[in-house]
């Protein structure tokens, strides 16, 4: 009895073959595939069935047809397969699952109204409800029932994909990945790896109800998209409606390098080019032409800052930036490059500035930060914004301490005539300039102590067309009491009777006590010149005027020395003012050379 059955079982293994039709599996997967796609499907008529180790067919040159363009197909194949069991090919109807793609081409078109080419209006209609209560394929969304997938599987793929609303074209290579959906009822997972523009990319999305995202309808979804340049992560709940889609919940963003990152992705985008790391978390609503972001955490190049914002698209206009972000300690001029590479400093004020971001991005940001450091000046509580409007980009320095004092400014940068160019705004009120000298490193003798500084610099022309002739403006110092280190007066006094020529540096033993100390000098045609310089020390009076080509870093000035007249005793004649000490100053900063005036 043993021996027959075994004879039987071998019998009726060795003979299922014999009831299997490769034409008649090859067709019901025609008709499956047909179904789950809602298009026509093509392939070679020779089907290969493999019985061993699992029963499976392979149906090779592989096409699915567009309706809407018939000269480009959907997807193309080279081969596909699919298990399927032998007890449901005798039971009169193939079951298929785990299908595999071997080098699948896929073509996505958006139309002009952002309709895919694999949309069908009647394909996606029924909830999850409807498709698990109603039987017959033509009340189902998905006539090719899931559950008898399991997983399909794509091996070395291509995406071609192309969106004519903006005539933007991509292609993803080296698609590797499944997607695993047990049954429409339940959660799906895709899982792919390629490369994009040379990049390899992994895409991970995770979808509790699927239909429902299929159909339009809000429903749960975790999307990741990692690369080496960027890492991309939301969760939340997502509506794909293709009129008004719309994504709440949680979004993560990071990346090491965000200029390479805007290379790859293609953007021609100035602002952000100068930005080393990133990484953004918030709370992110986002709908068709906004994204509103909550409790932000930004960090740019080691800047991190908490706040909101909100990104706006609006046809015909640029994407506008707009918000309010805190920072314990910031360095503005990494911050503000992120959005446009604005100068921090007059020699920055050159044609190497490309203004195109102004055209590129708007911006209205407003920020605080109870350190801050533009280039090598320490500010403490620091409120401030930076805009750009109808072609002009403003950073506006609100209000900020900054060694013992406060200090305002602006830097203004236009594309545009006379009214724009680029400008320089600093008001600076009982600031110690010793202490602001020291920190940005300016030497010589220069007069240090507590005062006031009003400083306009402005091209008239483009910031493009500007050089360092086109600048003009005008500087106001006035100071109280102070000192100017590095400079002996009684030893320029001595050199300047015996020498003709001499270098200031000869005099740099002591320093010159002053009671005030004001100066006032006019920008243009490339030189400064010296309206008023005037140091009042004790009963002696340095004056200078002159001219500073800047733009070579030379002198040429005059000044004078000249000490009041000694008091007269009461009731004499008021004894005549001692002759001023007269010199000459050229040569150039920080070792002037004198010339005495014959005759002193």
């Amino acid at each position: 009895m043993l021996v027959l059955a075994v004879a039987l079982i071998i019998g009726g293994a060795l003979s299922i073959p014999l009831f299997v039709s490769e034409q008649r599996i090859g067709e019901h997967l025609r008709i499956e595939l047909e179904d789950a796609t809602s298009h026509r499907v093509d392939f070679d008529p020779a089907v290969e069935i493999i019985f061993f180790p699992v029963p499976s067919i392979k149906i090779t040159n592989v096409t699915i047809h567009s309706d809407s363009d018939p000269e480009q197909p959907l997807l193309t194949a080279e081969t596909i397969e699919a298990d399927f069991g032998l007890a449901s090919v005798v039971l009169g109807g193939p079951e298929f699952s785990d299908i595999a793609l071997q080098r699948p081409v896929a073509r996505v078109v958006l139309d002009e109204n952002g309709v895919s080419n694999w949309h069908d209006a009647d394909h996606l209609s029924a909830t999850d409800e409807e498709l698990e209560s109603t039987s017959g394929a033509e009340a189902q969304p998905f006539a090719f029932d899931m559950s008898r997938i399991g997983n399909l599987e794509f091996r070395d793929g291509t995406l071609l994909y192309d969106d004519r609303r903006n005539d933007r074209s991509e292609s993803v290579s080296a698609i590797n990945g499944n997607l695993v959906w047990p049954r429409v009822g339940m959660g799906a997972r895709l899982e792919l790896g390629g490369v994009l523009r040379g990049e390899p990319v992994r895409l991970v999305v995770n979808a509790e109800r699927p239909i429902e995202l299929l159909n339009g309808t809000p429903a749960p979804l975790r999307l990741n998209v990692s690369s080496e340049l960027l890492t991309f992560n939301l969760s939340g709940t997502a509506n794909l409606a293709s009129a008004s889609p719309s994504f709440n919940g949680d979004l993560e963003l990071s990346s090491p390098s965000v200029r390479r990152a805007l290379q790859w992705s293609g953007t021609e985008l100035k602002p952000g080019e100068a930005i080393s790391a990133l990484e953004l978390e918030a709370e992110i609503q986002a709908a068709a032409g906004q994204v509103n972001l909550a409790n932000v955490l930004l960090d740019i190049d080691n800047n991190r800052g908490i706040g909101a914002l909100s990104l706006n698209w609006t046809e015909g206009a640029p994407p506008a930036i707009s918000g309010t972000l805190a920072y314990s300690a910031l360095d503005v001029g990494a911050f503000l490059n992120a959005f446009a590479p604005l100068p921090l400093d007059g020699g920055q004020l050159t044609p190497s500035i490309d203004t195109g971001f102004l055209r590129q991005l708007g911006l209205d940001l407003r920020f605080s930060a109870q350190t801050a450091r533009i280039g090598r000046l320490e500010l403490q509580n620091l409120a401030a914004a930076a805009r750009i409007e109808r072609g002009r980009a403003l950073f506006d320095i609100g209000d900020a301490s900054a060694y013992g004092g406060h200090i305002m400014g602006r830097i203004i940068i236009s594309e545009n005539g006379f009214d724009g160019g680029g400008e320089i705004q600093l008001t600076a009120e009982n600031v110690d300039f010793g202490a602001a000298y020291q920190a940005v490193g300016v030497t010589g003798p220069l007069p240090r102590g507590r005062g006031t500084l009003n400083l306009t610099v402005a091209s008239p022309n483009p910031v493009w067309a500007t050089t360092a002739r086109d600048l003009q403006g005008r500087l106001e110092m006035a100071m109280g009491e102070g000192s100017i280190p590095g400079f002996n007066l009684q030893t320029f006094r001595t050199l300047a009777s015996q020498e003709r020529f001499f270098s200031l540096t000869r005099a740099s033993e002591g320093e010159l006590p002053f009671r005030s100390a004001r100066f006032a000098t006019t920008f243009a045609n490339g030189t400064a010149e010296i309206d008023m310089a005037e140091i009042l020390s004790g009963n002696t009076t340095v004056a200078l005027s002159g001219l500073i080509p800047f733009d070579r870093g030379s002198l040429a000035m005059s000044g004078a020395i000249t000490d009041a007249p000694a008091q007269a005793a009461e009731g004499a004649e008021a004894p005549a003012a001692p002759p001023a000490l007269r010199f000459f100053v050229g040569g150039s900063w920080p070792a002037p050379v004198i010339s005495p005036v014959m005759g002193n």
